[in-house]
């Protein structure tokens, strides 16, 4: 089966330049982004998104950002939570997803901003919740990412995730495998015809770190606490990273 496994995704590689690969198509495929989502998932993201929001447990007047925020769906549900008195920040280095997001703001209090998550320079302690949907696995340095967001973190703030994960049961792996490098792919062919996006979906699964690999770098980092939930029989993951009320980062 392993052998078969390497067979089967020889073809779904991740680019050379993948930061700039992944900037440029998801630029392409913005408009119908939000659809292939509810089309993928049977429309399930949006609640695994809710919970997201939940999990960060950001009140009316927090300081929230939405790293990946892409078409601005947790930020959106960060920004009601946090009220006209907080801050929400929506930050992708996409620009048409940026752009798809504010037309979505309208009078909402959001400030969007195309940035690099590697080049991001807010301050240290800066934010009650950090958020990262759909977007770790598109990074080009993971480790890079959650240090950064430790830092940003207030004591005691959250970091939460939600993300592709591993599915281990024999079975169920072998469907999801067959769903998602093979189904998949040929809806992202229907809605965009010779996109590579496509294929790249399931190829950025097949080294992103699984959840307890994630956790593991999480407590590295400085976390104190990291909870971990899994949706779809392991499909997709939710990481909850708690900052220690007197945390200092271990970098």
């Amino acid at each position: 089966m392993k052998r078969m496994a390497r067979k089967n995704t020889s073809k779904f590689k991740i680019p050379h330049d993948k930061e700039k690969f992944v900037e440029e198509n998801f630029d392409k495929i913005a408009n119908k982004y939000n659809f292939f989502n509810d089309l993928i998932t049977q429309c399930m993201h949006r609640k695994w998104k809710n919970i997201v929001v939940s999990k960060s447990r950001v009140k009316r007047g927090d300081k929230v950002i939405d790293l990946c925020c892409g078409t601005g769906d947790i930020t959106l549900r960060l920004a009601k939570k946090v009220g006209e008195s907080g801050l929400c920040i929506g930050v992708d280095f996409s620009k048409e997803m940026l752009d798809i997001a504010i037309r979505r703001s309208q009078n909402k209090k959001i400030v969007f901003e195309q940035k690099n998550i590697d080049s991001l320079t807010y301050a240290d302690e800066s934010f009650d919740a950090v958020t990262i949907g759909y977007g770790l696995r598109n990074l080009e340095n993971i480790d890079s990412c959650l240090e950064s967001s430790f830092k940003m973190l207030k004591p005691g703030g959250r970091l939460v995730i939600l993300d592709m994960g591993k599915v281990t049961i024999p079975f169920v792996k072998q469907l999801f495998f067959c769903y998602f490098f093979y189904i998949v792919p040929s809806l992202g062919a229907i809605l965009y015809p010779n996109e590579k996006m496509f294929n790249y979906f399931p190829a950025s699964t097949l080294n992103f770190p699984g959840p307890l690999e994630l956790a593991s770098k999480l407590k590295d980092i400085g976390f104190k606490t990291v909870e971990i939930k899994q949706f779809h029989l392991g499909s997709t993951m939710l990481l909850v990273a708690t900052k220690a009320n007197d945390s200092k980062a271990i970098l």
